[in-house]
């Protein structure tokens, strides 16, 4: 067998959210409705794919060190990963790993699940017509949490996407959610006698 190596995903998603965050703040991309808007939906894509791929980073690096414990138990996520959500995914490395899983009454818990509900309604938009001056009832602490209004000439998704703080407000919730992974679920020294590797994890 050769070398096997993957790519991280989950770092250049990270740091193409800092990228983007850094643009808004410091840019006048506010004269720019199509690049502000473009920015600030490409945070809210990255964001919620960062934290999958952080994830599924993590369980791959178990699978493939048959020198952790959880090497063995692994291979139940790896069968059924495509049937579970980013969520229920994080709770059952937790599981195995017995640690605390997801806890949706804390932050930044709360906030990350307000970036996944809004990534949903833009990944299946219906492109219908929607009454000006309203928004979907689910999203509401997303408005406070981003100092956002929609006026009644309005459309919701069109102040959120022109919105000058949701891009920065997105990047400090995917680093909190991205450390209490990597404090939870990163691969830790191993416990089970090494065996000959046939390649190396780059």
């Amino acid at each position: 067998m050769g070398v096997k190596s993957h790519y991280g995903l989950s770092t250049q998603m990270i740091v193409g959210l800092e990228r983007l965050s850094k643009s808004i703040i410091e840019g006048n991309d506010f004269d720019d409705f199509f690049t502000i808007h473009q920015k600030n939906l490409t945070s809210i894509l990255f964001s919620v794919n960062c934290v999958e791929a952080k994830i599924n980073e993590l369980i791959s690096v178990y699978e493939i060190d048959d020198r952790t414990s959880l090497h063995d138990k692994i291979k139940v996520i790896i069968e059924i990963e495509k049937k579970v959500n980013i969520i229920e995914k994080f709770n059952l490395v937790c599981a195995l790993l017995n640690k605390e899983g997801w806890e949706s009454s804390k932050e930044p818990y709360q906030s990350f699940e307000l970036i996944q509900t809004l990534r949903n309604e833009i990944v299946h938009f219906k492109g219908k017509y929607e009454e000006n001056g309203t928004y979907p009832k689910k999203l509401r602490n997303l408005f406070q949490k981003i100092d956002c209004s929609v006026s009644e000439e309005d459309i919701w998704l069109k102040c959120v996407l022109g919105n000058k703080n949701i891009a920065q407000w997105i990047l400090e919730v995917t680093r909190k959610i991205i450390n209490i992974i990597d404090n939870k679920i990163k691969k830790t020294s191993p416990n089970k006698p090494a065996k000959p590797q046939a390649g190396a994890v780059g």
